[in-house]
């Protein structure tokens, strides 16, 4: 018997309900001792798409046999002929990495407060949770802001100018 590399490849099903099933799908093919291939199809993780994203099972006793032998065949023919828009898996959103975070607040405050436009003039005022102040109607701020509301309380009270 000879086995050739196993290969893993991504998959997008479509049943005839519209739920989309994507996952991946790990296919080795063997040559038996008289010459007949063989193909062997082991579904490594699937999700389905509907309403929310659900990881499925499809080895499991309660999915139904004939929606995951649809899948192996999906699996075994995108293989050969992959889709022409990329197949995104869930554990792909897993490669964002979050940077920097900011928090938008709108505030009605009586005293009045400073215009912030840039880095400088936020460190010129000794800020550093709130990075910047617009100017809003009537007594409104929209504050741009790093971390908590209490951070952004405490600077807002040591820079209100009357």
């Amino acid at each position: 018997m000879t086995t050739q590399p196993t290969i893993t490849t991504r998959f997008r099903h479509i049943d005839a309900d519209d739920v989309i099933y994507v996952g991946t799908a790990e296919i080795t093919e063997d040559t038996a001792d008289w010459g007949e291939p063989t193909t062997y199809v082991t579904i490594l993780d699937c999700w389905r798409y509907g309403t929310t994203v659900e990881e499925v099972f499809p080895y499991s006793k309660t999915f139904p046999v004939q929606l995951c032998n649809d899948i192996i065949q999906t699996a075994l023919e995108q293989r050969m002929t992959p889709p022409v828009t990329p197949i995104i898996l869930p554990t792909d959103w897993d490669e964002f990495e979050v940077i920097d975070a900011e928090t938008e607040y709108t505030v009605r405050i009586a005293a009045a407060l400073p215009r912030i436009e840039s880095d400088i003039e936020a460190k010129a005022y000794g800020l550093s949770a709130v990075r910047r102040i617009k100017v809003g109607e009537g007594s409104r701020y929209v504050i741009r802001a790093k971390g908590g509301l209490e951070d952004v309380r405490r600077e807002l009270h040591r820079i209100k100018l009357f």
